[in-house]
């Protein structure tokens, strides 16, 4: 028998949940049935993890720097400040349309930890991870100094983390609704209204 090393067991076993939430629900995703997916025995679980709920943190945020990468990457390659805002919203959107399962996922563990008392600070959690991200992004794109965001990013980052949840749950009731691309189109342009040129003394 091939023995693992913990770092490997944890990848195995946060792979197996992936698949047993996407599958069936947050609620099925139980220790014994994360390990029966990964092949390994139960013991396994709580050698390479304290709790289920450690687990649900680390999926929380596994994607969270794929999206930084996603989103900054898109940055790069915009023109203006309102194409670099609208490319990231573009970046996380076409996220969703290629893994709507995952997403799917997440809105189900913000459920299904409001309903737990094991796992009630995991929604907190999840949504001070989304924000903290949002937060990256907005500063990611005034960071040649250009341009400034005129109001607190704080409450901006409120605004994006409310409008990229609500339109993405939208698709997963409605994902033949055609109105999407035009939401998208609208948020951004709202966004970009609070970007304000920067005068610096050599430009004026």
């Amino acid at each position: 028998m091939v023995r693992l090393a913990i770092s490997e067991r944890r990848d195995l076993l946060i792979a197996a949940a992936w698949r047993v939430m996407a599958r069936e629900g947050v609620a099925a995703a139980t220790t014994r049935a994360i390990c029966a997916e990964a092949n390994m025995p139960q013991s396994s679980f709580h050698y390479c993890f304290d709790t289920r709920a450690d687990l649900l943190r680390i999926v929380v945020t596994s994607r969270m720097p794929d999206f930084i990468t996603l989103s900054t990457n898109a940055i790069e390659a915009a023109r203006t400040p309102t194409d670099r805002i609208r490319a990231a919203l573009e970046a996380w959107w076409q996220d969703v349309l290629a893994n709507p399962q995952t997403h799917a996922v997440m809105f189900d563990i913000t459920v299904h930890a409001h309903y737990d008392p094991d796992l009630h600070d995991l929604g907190t959690y999840q949504y001070a991870e989304a924000h903290a991200t949002v937060l990256t992004l907005l500063n990611y794109a005034v960071r040649d100094g250009q341009y400034a965001w005129d109001t607190d990013i704080e409450q901006l980052a409120v605004s994006v983390v409310a409008f990229l949840n609500g339109l993405s749950l939208r698709y997963m009731v409605e994902p033949h609704n055609s109105s999407f691309s035009g939401a998208l189109d609208t948020f951004a342009a709202e966004l970009s209204a609070h970007l304000t040129a920067v005068h610096t003394a050599a430009s004026v």
